[in-house]
């Protein structure tokens, strides 16, 4: 596998380019996005078997199965900060 092969694997989407001003648009398309994810993904993976799920998307990459609990524990962590933070403002 060549080094391009390779990078095209660990960022199949492209690398994240952040707009230098964020306007009230992306925010709504980011949630809009955000909000179909958990669908999506269940869309996505519920025809698999165990081998597929276990089936790494690159070569000492992660599994198809590891990458779905990766983004539903990092969404879980983000709702626990954002209302942790929603609760400071209420205490203080």
């Amino acid at each position: 596998m060549t080094n391009q092969e390779l990078e095209n694997r660990k960022y199949p989407i492209g690398k994240f380019h952040c707009p230098k001003e964020i306007t009230e648009e992306h925010i709504s398309q980011w949630i809009s996005i955000l909000e179909a994810l958990p669908t999506r993904l269940e869309t996505l993976v519920k025809n698999l078997n165990n081998q597929q799920l276990d089936t790494a998307y690159r070569p000492k990459g992660c599994t198809i199965r590891q990458v779905v609990h990766h983004i539903s524990e990092i969404a879980t962590t983000t709702v626990i900060h954002v209302l942790n933070g929603q609760l400071q403002k209420i205490i203080q």
